[in-house]
C-alpha cells in the first residue's frame, strides 16, 4: 500500500494529561496540539496506509503513558472521512 496524506482532527482526553504532552508534541507537533481542560484537540496532517493503523498507532503510544485515555478521531483522505472512537473504562 502507498502511503496518503490523513487529515486528523481529535480530541484527546486524559485523567493525566501532563503525560501525554511530551508523546503528542513529538508525534503531531506542537503547532497541531491545543490544550483543552480535560486533553488536547489535535489538528495536524499524518502520512500512512491507512486511518484504522494510524488511529491504532497513536492510541497505542498514549496508552502506554495513560491507560484511561481517550481518543475521538476523525482522519480524512480526499473525499473519505473515518470518525474512529476508542476509549478504556477508567480502572
Amino acid at each position: 500500500m502507498s502511503q496518503k496524506g490523513f487529515t486528523l482532527v481529535a480530541n484527546i482526553s486524559s485523567d493525566h494529561p501532563e503525560k501525554l504532552e511530551p508523546i503528542l508534541s513529538e508525534l503531531i507537533g506542537v503547532d497541531g496540539i491545543i490544550k483543552t481542560e480535560d486533553g488536547f484537540m489535535v489538528h495536524t496532517t499524518i502520512l500512512g496506509e491507512s486511518a484504522e493503523d494510524m488511529n491504532n498507532s497513536l492510541l497505542t503510544k498514549i496508552r502506554v503513558l495513560d491507560p484511561t485515555a481517550k481518543l475521538h478521531a476523525v482522519w480524512s483522505h480526499e473525499n473519505d472521512k473515518k470518525q474512529i472512537i476508542d476509549f478504556v473504562q477508567g480502572m
